[in-house]
């Protein structure tokens, strides 16, 4: 008698929450059909997406893994949007982070959480470089207290917010197959965009960001582009393109579907040759540390034997050879095994200068002193120049 009348409640409670959507989604419709009828285009459509944020905060409260997910597209696309959007779009990578967190701190009401899972040494490293970070903030020899702050979320606040949210709900094996699955599409995505800068050119708002005077500087050198695909300068696009080829050719060796082998060989090689046109001479390090651990890990001579061959055959290529010197992508490249390149010479003379700016600085310039934040805010000091 009580199962059937809790069955019975719990219909009725359905039923009326199916009345209510219906009956909004109804209201919503005839507004927006009445705003389309007066040829009011925009506002019709404004009005058919506000259920979307209301969809989505719902979803992601009952499963706090969709705003992780979300916090994913959101740290890969949004230096790329700003270019475009005139708004501080990379704060929405901290706000998804911390709308994720509050999701699983409200998730607990419906099920158990198991915190004891972030108890792990990796936590408490991220949060004591967080501390050394905060710290900083003191350090006299800060010069703008804004740039530590837009510069230490990406040093400090998003480690400290993503390894305990990974060990909460990211922490299965199917989570590490989507994962890696993300990153195929993302890469993908970069290599063409990446391709479309180098082959087709870069559209116009790509073109005012490198109209400023640092990006053009160090993004289009003896007429070439350094291609950047969406990513936030040449130099990250290019390491990042020798991780995500290390990464695929090493799923691609061990993975037995055929297909999947061979979509993770291309995307895995494409990534690599994405590097090169990025003119990340440093870049080069990347794979070729990254092949030689992954031969000393495997201890299978066989693999030892034929990876150990390919990376040798490639430093030789760069190092002892002239192949290729008439296309500017590999010329550059090669200027990175060569001892009088004078661009090594400057970076030799740059660590003299630091040297001697750093023996009286011991906790160093300040976070956000140098690179683009520093010219963005302090331009005219020394670690900005």
């Amino acid at each position: 008698m009580n199962q059937s009348t809790e069955i019975s409640s719990f219909n009725k409670q359905n039923t009326m929450t199916l009345i209510v959507i219906a009956s909004v989604f109804t209201l919503l419709l005839g507004t927006a059909i009445l705003f389309f009828s007066n040829d009011n285009l925009v506002l019709g459509i404004s009005v058919l997406l506000i259920p979307i944020p209301f969809i989505y905060f719902y979803i992601i409260f009952k499963y706090p893994r969709v705003s992780f997910i979300s916090v994913l597209y959101c740290n890969y696309f949004a230096v790329g949007l700003s270019r475009y959007i005139p708004a501080p779009v990379g704060l929405t990578v901290d706000a998804m982070l911390l709308l994720t967190l509050i999701t699983v701190i409200f998730s607990q009401f419906n099920h158990k959480v198991e915190w004891k899972q972030v108890a792990r040494d990796y936590t408490y490293f991220t949060i004591a470089w967080f501390i050394m970070t905060v710290l900083q903030l003191f350090n006299p020899e800060v010069v703008s207290r804004e740039a530590w702050f837009y510069a230490m979320r990406a040093y400090a606040l998003y480690s400290v917010l993503t390894v305990p949210l990974v060990y909460l709900i990211f922490n299965k094996p199917k989570d590490l197959d989507l994962l890696i699955n993300l990153c195929l599409w993302f890469t993908v995505l970069a290599i063409l965009k990446g391709l479309m800068q180098k082959y087709v050119g870069v559209d116009r708002w790509e073109q005012q960001w490198l109209n400023q005077p640092g990006n053009f500087r160090t993004h289009i050198l003896f007429g070439q582009l350094r291609v950047f695909s969406f990513f936030s300068d040449a130099g990250t696009y290019g390491g990042s393109m020798g991780y995500f080829g290390v990464l695929f050719i090493v799923l691609g060796i061990h993975d037995t579907r055929r297909r999947k082998k061979t979509i993770y060989f291309i995307v895995g090689i494409m990534s690599l040759y994405a590097m090169l046109i990025s003119g990340t001479r440093s870049a080069i390090a990347v794979p070729l540390t990254g092949f030689v651990i992954y031969t000393v890990l495997t201890k299978k001579f066989k693999v030892m034997l034929l990876l150990g061959g390919i990376v040798f055959a490639i430093f030789f290529f760069f190092k002892y050879t002239t192949i290729g010197q008439g296309n500017y992508d590999i010329r550059r490249m090669r200027s990175a095994f060569d001892d009088d390149n004078a661009s090594l010479n400057v970076r030799k003379e740059n660590r003299k200068l630091f040297a001697d700016y750093l023996r009286t600085r011991p906790f160093g310039g300040g976070v956000g002193s140098a690179g683009n934040w520093g010219m963005r805010f302090t331009p005219n000091t020394f670690l900005a120049q």
